[in-house]
């Protein structure tokens, strides 16, 4: 499986600075809902901060792949480069669909845990058991919407619920991966489009990883100063 270096050759460099930038972000996203966690006691922002952790690793990871193929060390790294891809595209597909199951089952209050195992083991299967990398690149993008679809649409219920400024910028920051990862599924439809939708799927991610950020820390500092 080599899903990660499957990136239009122009981005190359473009798609490790998105996904080293996406990776800070989502580790300071889960860096803050740990202090949300602790100020509230919370269990829901313990899993809400794995899941980002999940998300910074596999874009640190795949940014190191894409690094490589930047600096033109495929053939000179052949099979070292071969086994790293493998590797890494494999982490990078488990982490990000155990990420988004958990983000899932934390915006549902989906307290059961089997069933949480359900659907990260349906996910996973339905992708690994893709015939060729293209297949499985697609169907790789495919979940990762329906479960982001889903995603929006609890903390737009939230929001709904509770009109205030850090479930608008929840609901909004979703929003934002929601379209960004419509594009990424519609680039393996496109392939003409290619470098255009790469581009615009990444910048929506990325901006949605901000606003969450923005989110995550002003609700963190927040609860400190309340609980002075």
């Amino acid at each position: 499986m080599s899903l990660v270096s499957e990136v239009p050759q122009a981005f190359f460099a473009l798609g490790a600075s998105f996904e080293v930038l996406a990776g800070i972000a989502a580790f300071l996203v889960g860096f803050f809902g740990l202090k949300v966690y602790n100020y509230a006691s919370d269990r829901k922002y313990y899993w809400f901060s794995l899941a980002f952790f999940f998300i910074a690793i596999s874009f640190f990871a795949g940014s190191f792949v894409h690094l490589l193929l930047y600096l033109g060390l495929r053939e000179s790294l052949f099979d070292f480069f071969k086994m790293v891809d493998f590797a890494i595209s494999t982490v990078y597909v488990v982490l990000l669909l155990a990420a988004y199951t958990l983000i899932l089952s934390v915006s549902s209050n989906l307290h059961n845990k089997k069933l949480v195992l359900f659907i990260l083991a349906l996910s996973s299967l339905m992708v690994f058991t893709s015939r060729g990398v293209e297949q499985l690149l697609r169907n790789f993008f495919l979940v990762q919407f329906v479960m982001i679809i889903f995603i929006t649409l609890n903390y737009f219920e939230n929001f709904a619920k509770k009109t205030n400024m850090t479930t608008f910028l929840s609901f909004f920051a979703f929003s934002s991966m929601g379209l960004g990862h419509a594009l990424l599924y519609v680039r393996t439809l496109l392939s003409y489009l290619s470098p255009i939708l790469y581009m615009g799927g990444y910048f929506f991610l990325l901006f949605g990883y901000i606003i969450l950020l923005f989110s995550v820390a002003r609700l963190a500092l927040k609860r400190k100063t309340f609980k002075k």
